[in-house]
């Protein structure tokens, strides 16, 4: 089974696109496995147990990052022009029908940058990550924000995120405002988690809550007193884990992030177990006890000087979606004594060249 898409030959976000789909998962299973054995000592990962989940094929994004060009949504194309597009097979129906919505409209800007979110509920979101200059024209000329708001859209506004307000017909830009835009899972049941459209989630809520299943596998029946997180985002695997340890310190530093993160801790109760940082180096400066689990969930970047000195912790999981970086912050926690107990290769990511991985580690004597 192959995927069909008109932009298969131009388009960069589905290089293995043109592979039948048996042959992608053949090629993603080696790539992690060889990986590995090439970059990290065998003592580190001769016990590991590998699971490779391949949950989906078509249809599953619920959110896209848009470049938005003289009248069209689209991408960049392999050879670093715009590349028009009228429909993903990646993305969810409404998400499709959003997208079309959004590039009929009457813009007053030429380029920009658009996320469009569909929420697990329908309601649709928009945030314009616009230059000043146009942000203050969407605000003036008031004909797009009207469209808009007619049609049930959220919509916030640059890099902060902040919610467009309409009071009588003036619109306004006020503080960023959560919504439940994702799902993740509260006390082992899902739930609705605020984010705003401009945080960062997974692809696809369904997906999330899979991936989730799959992370309290490596847990099992274990407790915590203290465990620490480390790129918590908008909440999403802290919530979970909250049902796993006493006390968690989490680490998370970009505002668009911490507003929900903060609301979602006090919408479930959970002021007085989970403790936010603003940066590693506060974290390490009011912190010297060791912790139960460090769970990391960095950018593509990796973890950067977490991993420089001896991590104080007994068990490590690690969420990734760089195999590159992954490899480079593992092997330092192999000279520190941890082994790869298990690693997953979970695709949330069909036809790209790269997946997400969920690995566990632990100390060893």
């Amino acid at each position: 089974m192959k995927l069909t898409c008109k932009y298969l030959g131009s388009c960069r976000g589905c290089p293995l696109g043109h592979l039948d789909i048996d042959e992608q998962r053949r090629l993603k299973k080696n790539k992690l496995i060889e990986s590995l054995n090439r970059a990290l000592p065998a003592e580190m990962i001769k016990n590991a147990v590998y699971d490779f989940v391949f949950p989906v094929f078509d249809r599953y994004r619920t959110r896209c990052d848009f470049i938005y060009s003289d009248g069209k949504l689209g991408w960049v194309d392999q050879d670093k022009k715009f590349l028009p597009i009228d429909e993903c097979p990646l993305h969810v129906s409404e998400l499709t029908s959003f997208a079309s919505f959004v590039s009929k409209l009457p813009w007053p800007v030429k380029r920009g940058s658009m996320r469009l979110r569909v929420s697990p509920a329908g309601t649709r979101g928009i945030w314009l990550d616009l230059a000043n200059l146009d942000i203050k024209e969407i605000l003036s000329n008031s004909s797009v924000l009207n469209d808009l708001f007619d049609a049930g859209v959220i919509v916030e506004m640059g890099q902060k995120g902040k919610r467009v307000e309409r009071v009588g017909d003036v619109y306004k830009l006020i503080e960023p405002s959560p919504y439940p835009w994702f799902k993740t899972e509260v006390d082992g049941k899902p739930a609705d988690l605020n984010s705003l459209i401009s945080s960062f989630t997974q692809t696809s809520p369904e997906l999330n809550l899979q991936m989730i299943q799959h992370l309290k596998s490596f847990l099992a029946d274990r407790k915590f007193t203290d465990m620490v997180e480390f790129g918590s985002g908008a909440g999403n695997f802290t919530l979970f884990l909250a049902s796993y340890a006493s006390t968690i310190n989490v680490i998370e530093n970009d505002n668009r992030n911490l507003i929900p993160l903060r609301q979602n801790i006090h919408q479930f109760g959970l002021q007085n177990k989970i403790y936010i940082f603003e940066s590693v180096g506060s974290f390490f400066k009011n912190n010297k006890a060791s912790a139960g689990l460090y769970f990391v969930n960095p950018a593509r970047s990796g973890v950067g000087a977490l991993f420089d000195q001896a991590v104080p912790a007994e068990s490590i999981i690690y969420v990734s979606c760089h195999l590159e970086s992954f490899l480079s912050d593992v092997a330092k926690l192999g000279s520190q004594g941890f082994k790869l107990i298990n690693v997953t290769l979970f695709d949330q990511f069909p036809h790209a060249d790269h997946f997400e991985i969920l690995s566990f580690l632990e100390l060893t004597p």
